[in-house]
């Protein structure tokens, strides 16, 4: 096939099948749908963890935040938040904004919740749960953390009954809910913390799990 210099748009096969199907006429050949095998989609079991927590905690009346993976040092520096050595610190950052990788939800959080303060909204039942990051020897290592915020209202009163405000027995029953739905045995323990006054460390066993305040 011999393609005439004037017509630079036919350049390989695909041109000239096209072309022979202009011609031809393309309301001369039969509609087919494209046929092809997809794979089954399969959640893993850490996804389905995730995913089951995100509903309960859902399902308790808070809302889902999503916040960056990286979080500006002066707000750490300002939460007077321990960095842990094995932090994940950015050689040259974009940006103020993007000098260090997550290994705390709470500065994401926090965050959120000064935007929300800024525009006058003082009621917040937010959550989180996402990845955080630190190096682990040579290699980096991610985990799924949970984190929330409560300010506020936590439930609006009526004309016989008060509003509820969010407190430190709110953010304790959320979690008793969330370990009870997994069956977890657990208790608390009073602890001192530089951000959160007063504050209960969550032992799972011998292990601490979290702390609220």
């Amino acid at each position: 096939v011999r393609v005439p210099s004037f017509r630079y748009d036919i350049e390989q096969e695909i041109d000239l099948i096209e072309e022979i199907a202009r011609i031809h006429g393309y309301d001369s050949f039969a509609s087919t749908l494209p046929e092809g095998k997809t794979a089954p989609f399969y959640r893993d079991e850490e996804e389905t963890k995730v995913e089951k927590v995100q509903n309960t905690l859902l399902s308790m009346g808070l809302w889902e935040v999503l916040t960056y993976s990286f979080i500006p040092l002066d707000i750490v520096t300002k939460l007077n938040l321990p960095i842990p050595p094995n932090a994940i610190r950015m050689d040259n950052p974009l940006s103020g904004e993007w000098e260090i990788m997550r290994f705390s939800l709470l500065p994401g959080l926090i965050q959120v919740g000064i935007v929300n303060f800024s525009r006058g909204n003082h009621d917040l039942k937010i959550f989180e749960v996402g990845k955080v990051y630190m190096k682990k020897g040579s290699s980096f290592l991610e985990e799924y953390h949970a984190g929330g915020l409560l300010s506020g209202i936590w439930q609006k009163g009526g004309w016989n009954a008060p509003d509820i405000q969010a407190d430190l027995f709110q953010a304790k029953g959320i979690i008793e809910g969330l370990l009870e739905e997994w069956g977890k045995y657990f208790h608390w323990e009073e602890t001192i913390t530089p951000l959160l006054e007063p504050a209960l460390a969550l032992r799972i066993g011998e292990k601490e799990a979290g702390i609220i305040g």
